[in-house]
């Protein structure tokens, strides 16, 4: 946007009313995707600096413009990840685009505008209030009912789902549309998955719109072609293209929502059923596995993970869990003895893991996930993320290097590596399952 346009934006907000039912005409054919989308929810995926932003102001204020009536509470919301990143950008553009036509309230925490300023953009004198909240906190986006919801960067891993969660709380009464504009960030997560669910078809309410940085007239052609050269291929996408992209070193690069994550559906009685087991004083976790005789593929029905209970009541929530007869469960890495004692004695016998080794573990993991013998409950999401996200440390030039990325944060993946490793330790699952081979009292060894 040049100058002059800015200077003639700010002249029309000023003093004359505003039609926002034709689109602004500096607004790229990205941008112009967005604006032109009907559906509830518009998913604006962008490259930095494509224009995000920007766009994400002009929905809010023609969402105003159509829903704000004389008499009713007209609270609409900004949302982004943490206080800095919102004032570094949204509100910032908010402030600039409203600054003749509203106020912020720090103390409400929320731009209130002029019965002047509410007449231009609306046609019609009624109290406006546009709030803002955080992602990263729930329980900033409760207790309201909003008419519009605008919510940038929540590709952030700071944007939490239960803050999306909350945000459609917030917007059912009044079938609220809800605008969200950001860099695809991760990879993995409740953004990734409406992603895929609107990709798929699986969502017919949710729109998605991606441009790359350069439809900004803005961005310099030659920064674009300098970045596609520098930098690796996964971060050029997500950053310049606006695609999500698995990080540079993903494990399991070979995971696919359609192979390998299934639908729930009620366990069959006479199917195996398998417990893998993480110890942890604050983090014990649990995968549940069944098999299916026919083709002997593996399902993961259900998880666990908790702290602050005693070993005997991790043993009964598990039990619980499983909801069948177990044939056999493995936990622990080879030489928490100890831990695998405990368990025993309240009641779960518990077997060494097969191998000592974490890449073989790992590559055991990745074959089943590979030829799609492995499938995961849609309901499971955090095992899930987990499996999208597990990475290894990558260094300057993007390279991966052989260190898991926080490997201490993935413990529904170390039970599912146990696990796995026990029932596929070969090429021949029908003659190796140790279903086949029982429990001794102090477990497999």
């Amino acid at each position: 946007m040049s100058e002059s346009q800015r200077k003639e934006i700010s002249r029309k907000l000023a003093h004359e009313p505003i039609d926002l039912e034709t689109p602004p005409d500096f607004l790229h054919p990205g941008q112009l995707a967005a604006w032109r989308s009907a559906k509830r929810f518009v998913l604006i995926l962008a490259g930095t600096q494509g224009g995000k932003t920007v766009v994400g102001v002009w929905l809010l204020l023609r969402e105003i413009q159509r829903t704000a009536r004389p008499g009713d509470d007209n609270d609409y919301l900004i949302v982004g990840p943490n206080t800095e990143l919102l004032k570094k950008k949204a509100l910032s553009e908010f402030a600039k685009k409203t600054k003749s036509m509203a106020v912020y309230k720090s103390s409400d925490k929320c731009f209130v505008f002029s019965p002047e300023g509410a007449r231009r953009l609306t046609g019609q004198a009624c109290e406006i209030r546009v709030f803002v909240g955080y992602g990263h906190d729930p329980d900033s986006l409760e207790a309201a009912t909003y008419k519009a919801i605008w919510a940038d960067e929540c590709g952030q891993e700071g944007f939490l789902r239960e803050s999306w969660e909350a945000l459609q709380r917030r917007a059912a009464i009044c079938l609220a549309r809800i605008f969200m504009t950001t860099t695809p960030y991760q990879s993995t997560g409740w953004l990734r998955q409406l992603h895929d669910d609107a990709t798929a078809g699986r969502r017919d309410d949710v729109d998605i719109v991606r441009f790359r940085s350069i439809e900004n007239p803005a961005f310099k052609k030659e920064e674009y072609e300098r970045m596609r050269r520098e930098l690796p291929d996964w971060k050029f996408r997500t950053f310049c293209e606006g695609a999500f992209t698995r990080p540079a070193g993903a494990v399991y690069d070979v995971f696919e929502q359609q192979r390998n994550v299934a639908q729930p559906f009620g366990i069959p009685a006479h199917w195996a059923r398998y417990l893998g087991v993480d110890f942890g004083e604050n983090n014990t976790a649990a995968v549940m596995i069944a098999e299916d005789p026919a083709n002997l593929d593996l399902y993961v029905y259900a998880t666990y993970h908790a702290g602050g209970r005693t070993v005997e009541e991790h043993v009964r929530a598990m039990q619980r869990k499983l909801g069948g007869e177990l044939s056999f469960a493995i936990g622990g890495s080879w030489g928490e003895d100890e831990w695998r004692r405990d368990y025993i004695a309240a009641g779960l016998q518990l077997g060494r893991p097969p191998i000592k080794e974490v890449e073989v573990g790992i590559q055991r993991v990745y074959k089943q996930v590979k030829q799609g013998t492995l499938k995961i409950f849609s309901s499971c999401e955090k095992l899930i993320s987990e499996i999208e996200s597990y990475s290894r440390e990558v260094d300057d030039r993007g390279e991966p290097l052989d260190q898991i990325r926080d490997k201490s944060s993935y413990h529904r993946l170390d039970a599912l590596r146990y696990i796995v490793s026990a029932v596929r330790p070969s090429t021949d699952p029908q003659l190796t399952q140790y279903s086949r081979l029982g429990l001794s009292r102090e477990g497999l060894v």
